[in-house]
């Protein structure tokens, strides 16, 4: 047997005699894993399918949340459940408000420069 096997032979274990002290029987329930992809501006899409995951009725409890990039930060609020639904969704609101903000600064050019932040051939 690999040391892989034992090790999840035995998580396995501790946990049927957790749910055993709990009065639970019968098998395990089931575990649901969610994978969260990046993509930036993508991560309003994900907490608004969480949102109406939440409100459809039908989200899950997930057992694991693991995300990359903006899902990275959006994995804990999905792990934790629908109660963050409202935090998940302030605290993206609030960055993606951010974002915008600093972007049109960016068109608009840097305060104090005299070329409005733009880089002329002469400039460089």
């Amino acid at each position: 047997m690999t040391e892989l096997s034992k090790v999840v032979l035995e998580k396995l274990r501790e946990e049927q005699a957790l749910l055993a002290k709990q009065g639970r029987k019968g098998p395990l329930p089931p575990a649901i894993f969610l994978a969260i992809s990046g993509g930036g501006d993508n991560g309003a899409y994900t907490a608004g399918l969480l949102n109406g995951w939440t409100a459809a009725g039908t989200r899950p409890e997930f057992k694991l949340v693991t995300g990359i990039s903006t899902g990275a930060l959006i994995a804990p609020f999905a792990f934790l459940g629908p109660k963050y639904d409202a935090t998940l969704e302030a605290g993206l609101h609030h960055h993606f408000a951010e974002r915008r903000a600093r972007s049109a600064q960016r068109r608009q050019g840097r305060p104090g420069r005299r070329d409005g932040g733009q880089r002329t051939a002469a400039a460089s």
